[in-house]
């Protein structure tokens, strides 16, 4: 950029009041940052983690004397930045002391990685080597880096010299002469301004690579935000009605933003691309509403009324415009404003305010729960807004206070919704940072016990049920430890919340290895879930708000209950009776065969009583089974014959047989 411009802007920003609101993001998120908890490592959550969520820190060795920013330089870090935001946190030797790269010496390299999605933080190391070159320095190039470096210092004094003299610059009668008093200097669109403007920018974008110029890569933190301040100056004189940052000023915006966001200007954002959202207010926006400045609660915090625009987010793509939340609360000027960073994602700041999204109004026409609604969908956005508020102060922001909040006069019903919404926000908030708390959960039948079905082909098991909170994407419903056989039947397969029960072949059955098995149901759910994002807005105000998507993380919930299957016995009973005498015959024994061949026993049965009886019981695991006589009784013959007997679980089955008397001939010899 010229030297010429670079005085012109100077001259032109201190005669602008605006310039504190431009440089207010560094000053204030400087006052605001809070410590953050350290996350834990890698390994203890790796199981909660995609693939893509994970990063491989790999050593770097680094030649002593190189200009290495420790900060930013992710070299030898593999990560997929649309997935994860990855933090430089510290680099210390194993005397405590911080990165030095003219210091030889192996520094233990901290970052803390942010899983996009919302899965756990954690944190990643990687050891920093610092080793003289490998390549022995000549004399003669000791020598030349000496005397470059004298040059260098002086030439820098020059520079600073020059900086100094340049920074001491008072605007000139000239350079003022054109600067209006009136607020309206800073309004986009306004004609009084847009000839200057035009040749300020034109001083500003002329012959941007100039020979020797830095390139984003080449420039420190400093000198970025230094530059983007110019550009932002530049860009607000321009009397655009939408102030768009393409190419590399586009490149130069977000480091800013990075920079004062997140200490370094490669920290991933958690907010949408910036370069497909517009945030607007609602007024007098063409197609949209015409919506004056919302006032319905009047806070004695402040001695006014708390006013806000309805705004939303246009030139979305992938959703359309929706409703935003301001966050940026300007109680007394935007020079007192407090800039959130990335730590409201550190306390319960975010899940109140997620919850608040998540139930509030969102898009136009929708209202919030009956619970806190006014039925007039631009009240219950004032009533969210109003919440927000709160919840800001309650975290130490420029917010409202809950307890100074009363009703505008006419508007007892908005003040009434804003409490009943604060309460709810407080006592239902989400403690997992999404604003709900989804549950999955699969609820036994009163016995757990599978039974015969009524045509006895199956043993199958009462109703289980779902009871689930959110909104449910996918589920997976599972067996652990059931016999070979078993399988679920849903009542209704399209629902994802259908109550189902389990079933298995009695063929199947009996083939289990013991006479009775439990076992697990597993019920596991994936939810569509709300994730609030905090966007920069990138017009003139360059103001905080807050908004909802809704995205199905990897994590699930779930629960799961038992089952088990008893098999179910039964019983075979023998009467044996004389052929020719009708009654019972005692002492004879039968057994109980798998097989028609009577070589498989399944129990041999007591000898008959005196009556001719004999009853068993076993476990049922065929339908047929086969009775044959073992032992006959005295005085009658074996029955070699094998009888097929059917079984019925719970049942007695009975085998009738008559036996012939053993008879001979006596022949007596005198």
């Amino acid at each position: 950029m010229k030297g010429k411009a670079k005085r012109v802007i100077s001259g032109l920003l201190t005669a602008m009041t605006l310039v504190t609101s431009v440089l207010q993001p560094m000053v204030a998120y400087a006052a605001t940052e809070e410590e953050v908890p350290h996350p834990p490592k890698l390994e203890e959550v790796i199981e909660q983690l995609s693939e893509d969520e994970i990063v491989t820190a790999k050593d770097l060795e680094i030649n002593l004397g190189t200009d290495f920013d420790v900060k930013c330089d992710f070299s030898n870090l593999e990560f997929h930045d649309e997935k994860v935001k990855v933090t430089y946190h510290e680099s210390k030797n194993e005397a405590g002391e911080d990165f030095d790269s003219k210091k030889a010496d192996t520094y233990q390299t901290t970052y803390y990685v942010e899983p996009i999605s919302g899965n756990p933080q954690y944190q990643v190391s990687r050891k920093l080597i610092v080793k003289e070159a490998t390549e022995p320095e000549t004399e003669s190039n000791v020598s030349n880096d000496a005397d470059g470096g004298e040059n260098q210092k002086e030439d820098t004094s020059e520079e600073d010299a020059e900086s100094d003299n340049t920074e001491a610059v008072e605007p000139t009668q000239e350079d003022t002469e054109n600067v209006i008093e009136d607020d309206s200097l800073l309004v986009p669109g306004n004609p009084e301004v847009s000839d200057d403007a035009e040749k300020v920018l034109e001083n500003v974008t002329d012959d941007t690579q100039v020979e020797g110029e830095k390139s984003l890569s080449e420039m420190t933190d400093d000198e970025i935000c230094n530059a983007a301040i110019e550009l932002i100056q530049a860009q607000i004189l321009s009397g655009e009605s939408e102030l768009k940052f393409t190419g590399e000023d586009l490149e130069l915006y977000n480091f800013y933003q990075n920079i004062i966001n997140y200490g370094n200007r490669y920290g991933s954002k958690l907010r949408a691309s910036a370069g497909s959202l517009v945030v607007k207010n609602a007024k007098n926006e063409s197609g949209m509403w015409d919506i004056p400045l919302l006032n319905y609660i009047h806070s004695s915090q402040t001695g006014s009324n708390v006013g806000n625009y309805v705004k939303y987010i246009a030139n979305d793509s992938a959703n359309g415009w929706r409703l935003a939340y301001c966050t940026q609360v300007s109680k007394h000027f935007i020079d007192s404003t407090s800039y959130i960073s990335q730590t409201w994602k550190a306390n319960g700041m975010y899940s109140e305010i997620s919850y608040a999204i998540a139930h509030g109004c969102s898009v136009y026409g929708d209202t919030n729960d009956k619970s806190y609604s006014t039925g007039n969908w631009i009240k219950d956005y004032y009533v969210t807004q109003a919440v927000i508020y709160c919840i800001l102060e309650d975290y130490g922001y420029d917010g409202h206070s809950v307890n100074s909040l009363s009703a505008v006069s006419g508007y007892q019903d908005v003040f009434d919704c804003t409490m009943a919404m604060y309460r709810d926000v407080k006592a239902n908030a989400g403690k997992e940072g999404y604003g709900d708390a989804p549950s999955y959960t699969v609820v036994a039948p009163s016995s757990t016990k599978m039974t015969l079905s009524e045509d006895k082909t199956y043993y199958r098991s009462g109703w289980y049920t779902i009871n689930s909170k959110g909104t449910v994407k996918s589920r997976t419903i599972s067996l652990s430890g059931a016999p070979e056989g078993c399988e679920i039947v849903y009542d209704n397969a399209s629902s994802l919340t259908s109550r189902f029960y389990i079933q298995i072949p009695v063929e199947k059955a009996f083939l289990m290895p013991t006479d009775t098995v439990s076992f697990k149901v597993n019920a596991e759910a994936k939810f569509e879930r709300p994730y609030t994002y905090i966007y920069n807005s990138e017009i003139a105000d360059a103001q905080n708000i807050t908004f909802q998507e809704y995205h199905t993380p990897s994590e699930t919930k779930g629960s799961e209950a038992s089952v088990s299957i008893t098999l179910d016995k039964c019983k075979v009973a023998v009467n044996k009776v004389d052929s020719e005498t009708g009654n019972g015959v005692a002492g004879a024994i039968y057994g109980v065969y798998k097989d028609a061949a009577c070589t498989n026993l399944i129990a041999q049965m007591p000898a008959t009583d005196r009556d001719g009886h004999s009853t068993i019981e076993f476990v049922k695991r065929q339908n047929t089974v086969y009775v044959k006589e073992i032992t006959a009784s005295v005085g009658y013959l074996i029955n070699t014959d094998s009888v097929n007997v059917g079984v019925v679980a719970k049942q007695t089955s009975t085998v009738n047989v008559k036996e012939v008397p053993a008879k001979g001939k006596i022949v007596v010899s005198k």
